[in-house]
This record gives C-alpha cells, sequence and structure tokens, in this order.
C-alpha cells in the first residue's frame, strides 16, 4: 500500500494519506481520509479494526488504540462469526449482529 501524509490548512492538521491500493487490490481512484485516531475508528465506513497494516497505523495515528496484532478482515470475520455460533440465545445472537 502506498500512501503519503501532507498535513495543511484545510486539514485542520489531521494527516491525510492518500492511497492507491487498498487491501492490495486495486482501488481505482485515489482516496482521501481526513480522519484519524478515534474518529476513524469509529466511522464504520471506513474502519478495518485490526486489519489496519504498522505503516497505515503509523499514519492514522492508530498506536496504543489498537491491540498489537494484526489480523486480515477474513480473520476477523471469522472470530466474529464464532462468536455468533457460540451464543446460546437468538435474541442475543440477534444483538450481536447489530
Amino acid at each position: 500500500m502506498r500512501g503519503e501524509e501532507p498535513r495543511g490548512s484545510g486539514n485542520h492538521g489531521v494527516p491525510v494519506a492518500r492511497w492507491w491500493k487498498y487491501d492490495g487490490y486495486p482501488a481505482g481512484r485515489c482516496a482521501t481520509i481526513a480522519l484519524a485516531g478515534p474518529e476513524l475508528l469509529g466511522n464504520r465506513l471506513l474502519t478495518k479494526d485490526l486489519a489496519f497494516t504498522e505503516s497505515e497505523r503509523d499514519a492514522f495515528r492508530l498506536r496504543g488504540l489498537l491491540p498489537d496484532r494484526v489480523l486480515r478482515i477474513e480473520e476477523q470475520e471469522e472470530l466474529e462469526l464464532e462468536h455468533l455460533r457460540r451464543k446460546s440465545d437468538a435474541l442475543e445472537a440477534y444483538i450481536t449482529r447489530e
């Protein structure tokens, strides 16, 4: 993944990363992400939770906000499915999915 971290007056000092590839797949057009830290993690559209790479964690100021271990999206998906399978109550499983 390639990116850059320009700082300017238009982004209020927040690092802006421009990524040409996303998780190793060509992403098409360049995307500018002007979120960092807790704001990025709280954005359901953009967060990858534990799948942020080491360089992404540095670029988006996520150090200390996530566990050290990096998990691919597929690994996170399998963990969540396992959590759902272990729910004994249908209502609890439904609430967990939300």
